[in-house]
Protein backbone atom coordinates (compact mmCIF):
# COMPACT_ATOMS: atom_id res chain seq x y z
CA UNK A 1 0.00 0.00 0.00
CA UNK A 2 1.44 3.84 -0.98
CA UNK A 3 -0.51 4.91 1.87
CA UNK A 4 2.05 3.34 4.39
CA UNK A 5 5.19 5.07 2.44
CA UNK A 6 3.41 8.38 2.31
CA UNK A 7 1.91 8.13 5.83
CA UNK A 8 5.86 7.62 7.00
CA UNK A 9 7.13 10.12 5.25
CA UNK A 10 4.56 12.61 6.95
CA UNK A 11 5.52 11.88 10.03
CA UNK A 12 9.75 11.79 9.55
CA UNK A 13 8.72 15.56 8.23
CA UNK A 14 7.60 16.24 11.49
CA UNK A 15 9.97 14.45 13.69
CA UNK A 16 8.29 11.29 14.54
CA UNK A 17 10.11 7.94 14.28
CA UNK A 18 7.81 5.92 11.76
CA UNK A 19 8.11 2.79 9.76
CA UNK A 20 6.35 2.00 6.84
CA UNK A 21 5.84 -1.91 7.30
CA UNK A 22 2.86 -4.33 5.52
CA UNK A 23 0.81 -6.86 6.87
CA UNK A 24 1.00 -9.09 3.61
CA UNK A 25 4.26 -10.52 3.78
CA UNK A 26 4.58 -11.83 0.90
CA UNK A 27 4.78 -8.84 -0.62
CA UNK A 28 5.55 -5.98 1.79
CA UNK A 29 8.72 -4.22 1.48
CA UNK A 30 9.11 -4.40 4.81
CA UNK A 31 6.24 -7.21 6.41
CA UNK A 32 5.31 -6.50 10.15
CA UNK A 33 6.67 -8.14 12.57
CA UNK A 34 5.84 -9.22 16.75
CA UNK A 35 9.37 -6.77 17.35
CA UNK A 36 8.00 -4.08 15.07
CA UNK A 37 4.82 -4.03 16.83
CA UNK A 38 6.19 -3.98 20.31
CA UNK A 39 8.38 -1.46 19.49
CA UNK A 40 5.76 1.00 17.97
CA UNK A 41 4.22 3.44 19.98
CA UNK A 42 0.83 3.97 18.04
CA UNK A 43 0.34 1.61 14.82
CA UNK A 44 -1.50 2.67 12.00
CA UNK A 45 -3.65 0.16 9.61
CA UNK A 46 -5.14 2.27 6.26
CA UNK A 47 -7.61 -0.35 6.27
CA UNK A 48 -9.60 -3.17 8.28
CA UNK A 49 -7.82 -5.80 5.82
CA UNK A 50 -4.62 -5.12 6.70
CA UNK A 51 -5.00 -5.53 10.34
CA UNK A 52 -7.55 -8.31 10.10
CA UNK A 53 -4.34 -9.74 8.46
CA UNK A 54 -1.48 -8.95 10.92
CA UNK A 55 -4.50 -10.64 13.52
CA UNK A 56 -4.34 -13.52 11.43
CA UNK A 57 -0.05 -13.74 10.96
CA UNK A 58 -0.36 -13.33 15.14
CA UNK A 59 -2.38 -16.17 15.82
CA UNK A 60 -0.72 -17.90 18.56
CA UNK A 61 1.05 -14.71 20.30
CA UNK A 62 -2.67 -13.88 21.78
CA UNK A 63 -1.18 -11.90 24.95
CA UNK A 64 1.28 -9.53 22.63
CA UNK A 65 -1.32 -9.10 20.53
CA UNK A 66 -3.66 -7.44 22.50
CA UNK A 67 -0.91 -4.95 23.49
CA UNK A 68 -1.01 -4.08 20.18
CA UNK A 69 -4.49 -3.78 19.87
CA UNK A 70 -4.51 -1.05 22.67
CA UNK A 71 -2.05 1.24 20.27
CA UNK A 72 -3.73 0.68 17.26
CA UNK A 73 -6.01 3.29 14.77
CA UNK A 74 -7.61 1.73 11.77
CA UNK A 75 -8.15 4.30 8.97
CA UNK A 76 -10.69 3.86 5.70
CA UNK A 77 -7.98 4.89 3.27
CA UNK A 78 -8.43 3.11 0.05
CA UNK A 79 -5.70 1.51 -2.11
CA UNK A 80 -5.79 3.64 -5.13
CA UNK A 81 -3.22 6.57 -4.58
CA UNK A 82 -0.46 7.03 -6.15
CA UNK A 83 2.71 7.98 -3.42
CA UNK A 84 2.51 11.17 -1.61
CA UNK A 85 -0.73 12.57 -3.82
CA UNK A 86 -2.44 15.92 -2.92
CA UNK A 87 -5.66 13.92 -2.29
CA UNK A 88 -4.04 11.05 -0.01
CA UNK A 89 -1.90 13.90 2.14
CA UNK A 90 -5.25 15.46 3.20
CA UNK A 91 -6.97 12.51 3.98
CA UNK A 92 -4.19 10.84 6.04
CA UNK A 93 -3.44 14.85 7.69
CA UNK A 94 -7.08 15.22 8.39
CA UNK A 95 -7.34 11.01 10.26
CA UNK A 96 -3.75 11.78 11.59
CA UNK A 97 -3.61 15.22 13.35
CA UNK A 98 -0.50 14.68 14.36
CA UNK A 99 1.02 14.30 11.04
CA UNK A 100 -0.11 18.59 11.19
CA UNK A 101 2.66 20.03 13.13
CA UNK A 102 6.80 20.51 12.65
CA UNK A 103 8.88 19.50 15.45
Amino acid sequence: VIGSATAQTLANKVGINARAVGADYTQALVPISLQLATWAQKIIFLDQASYDKAAEMFQGYEYNWLSVTGKSQILNVADTYFYMSPELVTILKEALPELNYNA
